[in-house]
């Protein structure tokens, strides 16, 4: 009895630790699926180490770096904007207070 119990449990983690490798691949722009069925016929453990050593996919990576490429050209343009609001000299006055002062 016992040790069927412990059989159920080891069954039970072994499927909710093939479903995190699972969704894991999938983030890595893998099949979910595929890994999933070869977590459950393979240890758990030894299909998360075999999905570490392959990695991401291409597409994934183009994806990411044009993500980040995207932020870097929104990050640059705000800091442009930025640099324009600055002050022009060293006492703070920005080019619109010294306009509005000579009025």
């Amino acid at each position: 009895m016992l040790d069927d119990l412990v059989f159920i449990y080891l069954g039970i983690i072994s499927f909710f630790l093939s479903f995190i490798i699972a969704i894991i691949a999938s983030d890595k722009g893998r099949s979910g699926f595929l890994w999933f069925i070869i977590s459950v016929f393979l240890s758990p453990l030894f299909t998360m180490l075999l999905l570490l050593l392959v990695g991401e996919t291409r597409e994934k990576r183009k994806e990411i770096i044009f993500e980040e490429e995207e932020f870097r050209m929104e990050y640059s343009s705000i800091n442009k904007k930025q640099e324009v609001i600055k002050p022009l000299n060293p006492n703070g006055k920005t080019l619109n207070d010294l306009y509005s002062n000579s009025k």
